[in-house]
């Protein structure tokens, strides 16, 4: 049998580590290529949603002043306005803007800079977090950004806050890599240099930028001391900061002559504001919102970790000498832990001066879109830091951040489906209808100049009455459009010469806007006199085609308080063409409706022609404005809306009620009409009472008696010679209303016995209540038919017949000048 032999090796010590060491350095590498291989696949899902929203979501409205800069910098070699104007907002943005739109000028190409730089956003917070945490923070920081939903925005419009972000990032990491070089002189120079530039690259990107220098200061003085501005590069680089921020003000200054000043009157960028319910009205959801919810306790995590990390590293340091050494124990912690107080203390410092002191017009969530990535690193860190302390396994560790990165993605999947999904106003699908079809003579109005500039060239007037003020400057004696040099057009007499001076004239204009920034006069005349020819996700073309002649309308009716529906809507005033109309004519109504409440859905307007028997003969249902001023921004100014209902030749004779009220588009249920008590009363308000037809003929019989100096009967018809007892027989009568009635009235026709009691009678509103003598208007006259029936057993004789009018809920009648409450009508004969 054979002997197995085997061979011993002995190794020693410094072999062993050797293999140790090579085999932690083949994890790592393993490690790497795991981590490249992730994050190649996040950048390649970033560029996908980014590609993907670039191509399907229309152009932000601010996207084409974006356009319209680069296009002059191709034109100038300098963002200078046809105004004489410099566009200095996202200035470096702009050139980057240029050099893409030469090549081809395209919405599209205009947004592939954002594209770029968002990817860039997402390699450079991987990197940033591998210096300042780790590889496996920086893996799942990029994750967080790849489907943020406000990266995806920003990340694809042809704007400036992804190149703001970007820079603002670089120029604070570039900061702390210098705090951190400080026993490394020629790094820490290099770095100074890096953070300078790239801090001039940041504010030349957007002017928010100078929020973040003050924290960055404090944050030299807390891990450096004010001792460190004695450092030459330290000093330098400070000096070129500040330098900066003074060039950028001379170029605003210069520039933009009166913009600064302007909207710091009107809506300050900066104030003792201090209103912090306003502002986490606004900001909130970036922390509570479900997603966010989890990031925001991440957050918490990190920072309850970091400082107990410093408390522990805490040491009795004279005050006087952390301010000019700065502080110890901030330097004696992990690195990782101070990454975690930076980016923290960067985002809440900018953030606390936003909440507290920013200006209420200035909250947008786009403005802490630079500060995102300084709260996803420690978010990141929270989740890494977790993870690690549940599983100390390394190998679980490094497939657990892999996993937490996927986690990050499919945390914000959902957000950034319904991203893609939602539609931006239509701007760019209204400029290219008009651009189809407006010839040459026609005149286009917009409240939004450098959209049109950006398609077709300048608009020929910028078309607005509030707050505009910020937007135009004095140019020859007029006032014109600072990015356009479009003369301002903010008057009714300036509009009505514009439509009447031109075949066509163009007014595209969105649904806010229109409801927002008009007076009711001029939204009048936009209604009476165009037409809306498209309408697209909220922005309208309306178009006039000369002026043209507007049907009187002498029958108004003005409601104070309004007509309350539902507590939203009011209807204030209705004023009708006429109130008498033949069959295959048409009703112009002109309805005004105000705000009397919040308005939380979007509602069509109804206005309906009904007939005694409930039937509807007529209607005309729409939106106001068809469309272009959608209800949910009613507030508590006048709305004019115009509405022509049809007769069809087919409309019987008769009298018809012309109704007016809203509905939910989506349920159909109509908003109730609320009495004073609050309480519905009905689903609709009857605004008049219109004749169709031919006018009846007069009656035959004059009488001329007026009672209670409100109502006259003015004539009657023929009353019958002799009846027998059960006989029915009527009466026509003619009634005029002498004043307006607030009461409504019942009339009577009372038959007397010849001994005078009652023999017979038929009491009823005028023409069965249909048309109530409150709706009455003065000098009008309505004939009535009463039908009246003698008893079976009447004895024969001579029967007076009576008419008259009282109050039904008391019975109080009216009376004649003579004191009488009846008026004779004649006498008929009952035969045996």
């Amino acid at each position: 049998m054979p002997i197995l032999r085997f061979r011993t090796l002995n190794r020693t010590p410094e072999a062993v580590e050797q293999a140790s060491v090579t085999a932690v350095r083949a994890a790592a590498r393993q490690t790497s290529v795991l981590y490249r291989a992730v994050l190649v696949g996040l950048l390649a899902v970033g560029l996908f949603v980014r590609l993907r929203y670039a191509r399907e979501i229309s152009l932000f409205v601010d996207e084409f002043t974006t356009m319209w800069a680069a296009k002059r910098i191709l034109q100038l070699g300098v963002p200078l306005m046809p105004s004489g104007v410099l566009y200095t907002r996202g200035l470096l943005a702009s050139y980057v803007e240029a050099a893409f739109l030469a090549v081809r000028y395209d919405p599209f190409v205009a947004r592939l800079p954002s594209i770029i730089l968002g990817l860039a956003t997402i390699l450079v917070v991987y990197h940033v977090g591998r210096r300042q945490f780790g590889p496996r923070v920086g893996l799942v920081a990029a994750a967080l950004m790849t489907l943020a939903p406000e990266a995806i925005v920003w990340g694809g419009r042809a704007r400036f806050y992804v190149q703001l972000q970007l820079f603002v990032l670089l120029t604070a990491w570039a900061l702390y890599a210098a705090l951190q070089a400080h026993e490394n002189p020629a790094r820490r120079r290099f770095l100074y240099r890096w953070f300078a530039l790239l801090f001039v690259f940041a504010l030349f990107s957007q002017e928010e930028t100078i929020l973040l220098y003050p924290p960055l200061v404090v944050a030299t003085v807390a891990w450096r001391g004010v001792r460190a501005f004695r450092e030459r590069e330290v000093w330098l680089a400070h000096g070129v900061a500040v330098m900066s921020m003074v060039v950028r003000y001379l170029v605003e200054k210069v520039g933009q002559p009166g913009y600064f000043e302007t909207i710091q009157a009107r809506r300050p960028y900066l104030g003792f504001v201090f209103d912090i319910k306003g502002a986490l009205a606004e900001y909130g959801p970036f922390f509570y919102e479900p997603p966010r919810l989890i990031l925001t306790l991440l957050v918490l995590g990190a920072l309850v970790v970091s400082l107990r990390a410093l408390w522990r590293a805490w040491r009795p340091v004279p005050w006087r000498a952390c301010v000019l050494e700065g502080c110890p124990a901030l330097r004696a912690i992990a690195s990782p832990y101070q990454a975690a107080l930076y980016n923290l203390w960067l985002f809440g410092a900018v953030f606390g001066v936003i909440l507290l002191f920013v200006g209420p017009t200035w909250r947008e969530m786009r403005y802490i879109f630079m500060l995102v990535p300084f709260w996803f690193l420690p978010a990141a860190a929270g989740a890494v830091w977790g993870w690690e302390r549940l599983f100390r396994n390394a190998r679980w560790q490094e497939v657990g951040v892999v996993g937490l990165a996927l986690a990050a993605v499919v945390l914000f999947l959902p957000d950034a489906r319904r991203t893609l999904a939602q539609q931006v106003e239509g701007y760019d699908l209204a400029l290219a209808y008009i651009a189809a079809h407006r010839q040459p003579g026609d005149a286009v109005l917009t409240p939004q100049p450098p959209a049109c500039a950006a398609v077709f060239g300048p608009c020929d007037y910028y078309a607005i009455q509030k707050d505009y003020e910020e937007y135009v400057i004095r140019r020859n004696g007029v006032w014109v459009d600072r990015w356009t040099g479009a003369p301002l057009l903010n008057t009714v007499e300036q509009l009505r010469r514009v439509i009447a001076s031109h075949p066509r004239t163009y007014f595209f204009v969105d649904g806010y806007r229109l409801a927002t920034r008009y007076e009711p006069d001029f939204v009048r005349v936009v209604v009476e006199q165009m037409d809306v020819v498209f309408f697209e996700r909220g922005i309208a073309v309306l178009r006039a085609e000369g002026w043209r002649d507007v049907p009187p309308r002498p029958i108004a009716h003005t409601y104070e308080p309004p007509v309350n529906f539902g507590g939203q809507i009011g209807l204030r005033r209705a004023e009708l063409s006429t109130v008498r109309l033949m069959p295959d004519q048409a009703l112009n109504v002109m309805l005004t409706w105000t705000g009397v409440g919040p308005v939380w859905d979007e509602y069509n307007v109804f206005v309906h022609l009904v007939g005694p028997d409930g039937r509807q003969v007529a209607q005309h249902d729409g939106p106001p404005v068809d469309g272009a001023m959608p209800t949910w921004l009613f507030g508590p100014s006048e709305y004019p809306d115009e509405h022509v209902v049809p007769l069809s030749a087919e409309v019987p004779t008769g009298r018809y009620r012309l109704r007016v009220g809203l509905y939910n588009l989506e349920t159909l249920e109509r908003l109730p009409v609320l009495g004073p008590d609050g309480q519905p009363v009905d689903d609709g308000w009857t605004v008049d009472y219109l004749w169709v037809g031919p006018s009846p003929p007069p009656l035959p019989i004059p009488v001329g008696t007026v009672l209670g100096e409100q109502v006259a009967l003015v004539a009657r018809g023929e009353l019958p010679a002799t009846l027998r007892p059960g006989d029915t027989f009527q009466v026509a009568l003619a009634w005029r209303a002498e004043r307006p009635m607030p009461r409504d009235y019942v009339f009577f026709v009372h038959v007397l016995a010849p001994d005078g009691t009652l023999a017979a009678q038929h009491d009823r509103p005028p023409e069965g209540g249909f048309y109530p003598t409150s709706a009455w208007d003065p000098g009008e006259t309505v004939q009535d038919v009463y039908t009246v029936t003698l008893p079976s057993d009447a004895p024969p004789g001579e029967y007076r017949v009576v008419a008259g009018a009282y109050w039904l809920p008391t019975g109080e009648r009216l009376r004649a000048a003579s004191g009488e409450d009846l008026i004779p009508l004649g006498v008929v004969r009952v035969a045996p």
